[in-house]
């Protein structure tokens, strides 16, 4: 649903942080955890380029009314 991001982003954070020894080893049998954390890169550059799109359109905006009022 997209909604409350940056919570998400904190729980997955602390959940990588907490389980970080079993996530990088070098194992052959993780197949399925690296295309789910494959899968969760993809997802993550989606939303994060939509955001980035938004914030450098608010930006556009606030320099158009700040040369505007000056």
């Amino acid at each position: 649903m997209r909604s409350d991001f940056e919570l998400v982003q904190s729980y997955l954070a602390t959940a990588i942080k907490i389980h970080r020894s079993q996530l990088w080893i070098g194992n052959s049998n993780n197949d399925s955890l690296l295309d789910i954390l494959e899968e969760l890169l993809s997802v993550e550059d989606e939303i994060w380029s939509n955001y980035d799109q938004v914030i450098v359109e608010n930006s556009a905006v606030v320099q158009w009314i700040k040369n505007a009022l000056l």
